[in-house]
Parts: C-alpha cells; sequence; structure tokens
C-alpha cells in the first residue's frame, strides 16, 4: 500500500530559523524550549511550503513535543494555491502583497509578523495538537505558525515537525461504494485518518529498521 511519500521535516535548529522566524524561543540540543516567561508567548511562523502542484490536498501534520502542565501550543495552517495574500495586511494599503516578503520584512514588528495567519478567515487552529490530519486544507503552498504558553519552571519544548503531503486516504483502498460522496474533509474519511495514523507510524519504524 504506498501512501504518502513527500514530507518536510524540521528537527533541528539551523531548520526552524532557516524555515520560518522564531520569537521567544530558544535551542538546546536542536529541540525549540520555551521557558517561563511571565505571560510571554512563544512564537514560529514558517515561510511557504511549496507542494509543487496547485490543488495540493495536504496530509499530515504531526509535532513532537512535551507540554508541562497547563502549557498551551496553538498551532494554526493556512493553505492557498497563492503566495499572495488574499486581504490588505494594512488599512492603508492599496495592494495585495507576498506573504513570504511580508515575514521577512524587518521594518514591520516582529509582534505583527508572527501573527499573519490570524488575518486570514480560512486559517484553521489547533491546541495542544501532535498528530492533525490536514483533509480541509487544500492548496500549493502552506504555511505553519505555533504559539505557545508556559505557566510552569519546566520548560516546554519541541523536537521536531513533519509535514505530510499529498493527502492518501485509505478510502482509495475500499469498494467504489464506499468512494462517492465522500469529500477529503468528510466524516468518513476523518474516522479513516485514525486508522491511518496508526499505518503510517508503522510503516515509518519499518522504514527505519537495517536490511
Amino acid at each position: 500500500m504506498a501512501l504518502s511519500n513527500k514530507s518536510y521535516v524540521i528537527n533541528r535548529e539551523t531548520d526552524w530559523l532557516n524555515f520560518g522566524i522564531v520569537d521567544n524561543f530558544y535551542f538546546e540540543n536542536d529541540n525549540m524550549c520555551l521557558q517561563n516567561k511571565d505571560g510571554k508567548c512563544g512564537n514560529f511562523i514558517s515561510y511557504s511550503f511549496d507542494s509543487g502542484e496547485i490543488g495540493t490536498i495536504w496530509h499530515r501534520l504531526r509535532i513532537k513535543s512535551k507540554l508541562p502542565e497547563n502549557a498551551v501550543m496553538r498551532v494554526s495552517l493556512y493553505a492557498s494555491d497563492s503566495l499572495s495574500s488574499d486581504i490588505h495586511i494594512t488599512a492603508d494599503s492599496d495592494k495585495t502583497i507576498l506573504i513570504d516578503d511580508y515575514l521577512k520584512d524587518e521594518s514591520i514588528p516582529l509582534s505583527e509578523r508572527v501573527r499573519l495567519l490570524n488575518k486570514f478567515s480560512s486559517t484553521i487552529r489547533y491546541d495542544n495538537c501532535y498528530d492533525v490530519p490536514l483533509l480541509s486544507l487544500k492548496g500549493r503552498y502552506l504555511w505553519i505558525a505555533i504559539e505557545a504558553l508556559n505557566y510552569k519552571d519546566e520548560d516546554l519544548y519541541i523536537e521536531s515537525l513533519r509535514l505530510d503531503f499529498p493527502m492518501d486516504s485509505l478510502l482509495e483502498y475500499l469498494p467504489e461504494i464506499y468512494q462517492r460522496n465522500s469529500p477529503p474533509d468528510s466524516f468518513f474519511n476523518r474516522f479513516l485518518a485514525m486508522y491511518q495514523s496508526v499505518y503510517d507510524e508503522m510503516s515509518d519504524k519499518f522504514d527505519r529498521l537495517p536490511e
């Protein structure tokens, strides 16, 4: 069975810094860490991940992290077939802009750039997620933002992020009757995604076994 076979993986300090903007996190052994900052958020927002194809339906996001009790990690995701924004970023703006250019513009306060995805109505959000099917995200490009709050003396850390694409559902391996009228984000597809996550994990372990 051939499932999703393309991935972006971020698991080193250089990866986090090259793939996006980091604010209020520090790095230890390649983990992105957050201390108790008296209510200050740790933020990461990625530059665009490119699937290479218009209309891509993204498959799955996995985040390996350790969250102390009462800590919050909010993940926001936005997908589009265009690298340009579909809204005016500022009130006096008379043109749309390239999202990645906005994120890299150091003349704009960092606090505004890391919260850019909040401006898009189609952004989806998850709290304290570790493994998320992305069946409702469609577009060649995808951006990810992570906002974290830690209220404990124990550090919060994020070890890695893995983004799989394109969508590959177990529905494709069932009789045709099950495939009718089942859009990518249907309840049935989401139900199957739970079992597919288990299958993906087992496949990854087998792939890492020595030959």
